[in-house]
C-alpha cells in the first residue's frame, strides 16, 4: 500500500511573549555531548545503524528520520510497503517503510522507519549523504546546538530545564519547529510565520509569501537556489535591510526568494520563512518540543557581515570521491561569466593548487572571501586545459 509522507529535508518579529533566561545552572548536566561537523553549514554527527558506522545530519526541518535508500539495501534492511515522498523540489520520489533498523548516537537508539533516496543529494553536498536524524528525536529530547563550540549537547524534556539565552514560544506543527520572527525592508516590517531548519544551509522566503507581497528590492537573476528530495528550487537572491528574531537584529542577511510552484517552500507552503545554518550559526539554539520552546543565544560574532558567493558559480562535486568540480550553473551578469566559464566546465585548479585538494564546501567558502581580490582557475573543457581570471564581486 503506497501512502504519501510529507518529508522537509536538506535542503534555507520581536517575538510576543519572548523572556531572557538565566544562564543555565550548572547542577544541569546533559544526558549526552557530542562533537559535530559543519558541512554547507549542516551538522553531521558519528552515528551507526545496526552496528554500521555512518555520518547523519541532525535537521530539524525533516519530518521523520531516514535513511538513503541504497544504503538501507546494502544493509539488508527488512522493508514493509512503499511510500511517496515530498520534499524541496516539485516532484515526489519513492521510498520503503523498514521494521527493524536503528540509529545509533551519544548513547541513544532511535527507530528509522523510512528509506528514500537520498543520495541523489550528494553531489550537491559534496559528501555523502546517508541518513536523517529528524521529528522523532527532537520531539524526545532538550537538543541543544552549540554552532560555536561543535557541540551538541542532548538534555532530558523536564520542567525544570533552563536554556540560555532568548526563549521563544514554538508551534511545532507537522513536524516541523514554528516561531514567529520579523523581516524589514525600507520602511516596512513583514511578520513571519518561520520554520527552523538545521538542515537547510541558507535562508528563504516561500512561494507563497513572494506571490503574496510585491518586494521592491534589489536581487539576482533567477538561479537554482536549493536542492532537496524531489529535485530543485529556484529562485533569486535578495538582502533585506534586516531579519529580527528572539529580540535580535541581524542586518542585511542573505535572503532566497523562492519562485518554483511546487514543494514545501512553494505556493502551497503553510508558513512564510525558512530559517536556515546561515543565520542559525550565529547562535546557540536549544530545542525544546515539549515544552514548545526555542531558545537563541547570540554568538560573540553574532553581528558579523553576511558573506555572499563572489563568483556567480555552481559547482556539483562527481566522481567516486566527489572531489570532481563541474560547473552546473553561471549567473548571469556575474564575473564568472565575464570571464567566460560555461555550464559543464571542470574546475582541475584554484589558484594553482589542485581543486581536488579540497572539498566542495571548502571551495564554495574560499569563493565568498572578503580578502580575495580574484581567482585563477584552471579549467578544463572538451578535453582541452586553460586558466581563466575570475574578479571578486559579491552576487548580491
Amino acid at each position: 500500500m503506497k501512502r504519501t509522507v510529507i518529508l522537509w529535508t536538506i535542503l534555507a518579529a520581536i517575538c510576543a511573549s519572548a523572556h531572557v533566561t538565566s544562564a543555565r545552572p550548572m547542577v544541569q548536566k546533559p544526558q549526552s555531548e557530542m562533537d559535530f561537523e559543519i558541512v554547507g553549514g549542516r551538522i553531521y554527527l558519528q552515528a551507526s545503524i545496526n552496528g554500521h558506522p555512518i555520518r547523519a545530519v541532525l535537521d530539524s526541518g525533516a519530518g521523520t528520520t531516514v535513511i538513503d535508500l541504497d544504503l538501507a539495501a546494502q544493509l539488508g534492511l527488512p522493508t514493509a510497503g512503499s511510500l511517496a515522498v515530498q520534499g524541496g523540489g516539485n516532484a515526489t520520489v519513492g521510498g520503503k517503510f523498514l521494521t527493524k533498523a536503528n540509529i545509533e548516537f551519544g548513547g541513544f537508539s532511535e527507530p528509522i522507519p523510512i528509506a528514500i533516496p537520498i543520495h541523489s543529494l550528494d553531489g550537491m553536498e559534496g559528501r555523502p549523504i546517508q541518513a536523517i536524524i529528524g521529528y522523532n528525536f527532537f520531539k524526545d529530547h532538550v537538543l541543544e546546538i552549540d554552532y560555536g563550540k561543535r557541540r551538541l549537547r542532548l538534555f532530558a524534556t523536564e520542567a525544570g530545564f533552563k536554556p540560555v539565552g532568548t526563549t521563544l514560544p514554538a508551534r511545532i506543527e507537522g513536524g516541523l519547529c514554528r516561531v514567529s520572527a520579523t523581516m524589514k525592508v525600507g520602511t516596512e516590517s513583514f511578520p513571519l510565520e518561520t520554520v527552523i531548519d538545521t538542515g537547510a544551509s541558507g535562508s528563504a522566503l516561500t512561494t507563497r509569501f513572494v506571490e503574496a507581497h510585491s518586494l521592491q528590492v534589489d536581487s539576482t537573476p533567477v538561479f537554482q537556489i536549493g536542492a532537496g528530495v524531489g529535485g530543485v528550487a529556484k529562485g533569486r537572491l535578495f538582502r533585506p535591510d534586516a531579519f529580527v528574531v528572539a529580540d535580535h537584529t541581524l542586518a542585511r542577511p542573505i535572503v532566497a526568494m523562492t519562485e518554483s510552484g511546487g514543494g514545501v517552500v512553494g505556493n502551497r507552503s503553510t508558513f512564510d520563512f525558512l530559517l536556515g545554518a546561515e543565520i542559525l550559526q550565529r547562535f546557540v539554539v536549544t530545542f525544546d518540543y515539549a515544552h514548545k520552546s526555542v531558545s537563541l543565544l547570540p554568538q560573540s560574532d553574532a553581528d558579523k557581515p553576511f558573506e555572499a558567493d563572489k563568483t556567480g558559480l555552481q559547482i556539483l562535486s562527481e566522481g567516486p570521491n566527489l572531489n570532481q568540480f563541474r560547473v552546473i550553473g553561471v549567473l548571469p551578469g556575474s564575473t564568472a561569466e565575464l570571464a567566460g566559464v560555461k555550464v559543464g566546465d571542470v574546475i582541475e585548479a584554484v589558484d594553482g593548487v589542485p581543486a581536488n585538494k579540497s572539498a566542495l564546501h571548502e571551495l564554495r567558502e574560499k569563493f565568498k572571501s572578503r580578502d580575495a581580490k580574484q581567482w585563477k582557475l584552471g579549467i578544463r573543457r572538451d578535453g582541452k586545459r586553460f586558466d581563466v581570471i575570475v574578479q571578486s564581486k559579491s552576487v548580491i
